[in-house]
């Protein structure tokens, strides 16, 4: 990330993460753009082993792999410089519980459950409140 030049901004990768999140979300959704909140919750997942293995699902990731031909490397690398609490889970789980490769799965995995869930909403928020 090259913030002298311009290539990336303080928001990479969360604006490309949020547009991945939305391939699988069908129309009449309504967007809520609540980047801080999203990355709280986000944060919860790496506080402690079993919180992660809980709320990070081994599941399948649409396109995922760690090879150059995806940005998951990438946003992976962005993602670990700014989080010491993803940092410290990864070396107690990476190599001696789980390869990388299903770490960083997992983990996205778990991201877009949250995005999903803190982002995109079916209808518009007044309707979801009267029906509380």
């Amino acid at each position: 990330v090259d913030k002298e030049f311009g290539l990336q901004d303080d928001m990479f990768p969360w604006f490309h993460i949020v547009q991945w999140c939305a391939e699988e979300i069908g129309a009449n959704m309504v967007w809520r753009w609540d980047i801080q909140t999203v990355k709280d919750r986000i944060d919860k997942l790496v506080v402690d082993v079993p919180t992660f293995l809980k709320e990070c699902p081994e599941e399948p990731v649409s396109h995922f792999t760690l090879d150059d031909s995806t940005c998951f490397v990438e946003w992976a690398e962005v993602l670990l410089e700014q989080s010491q609490s993803l940092q410290q889970l990864r070396y107690k789980l990476v190599p001696g519980r789980m390869k990388e490769e299903v770490f960083w799965q997992r983990y996205f995995a778990g991201i877009r459950r949250v995005v999903q869930v803190e982002f995109f909403r079916e209808g518009d928020d007044d309707s979801e409140e009267a029906e509380k």
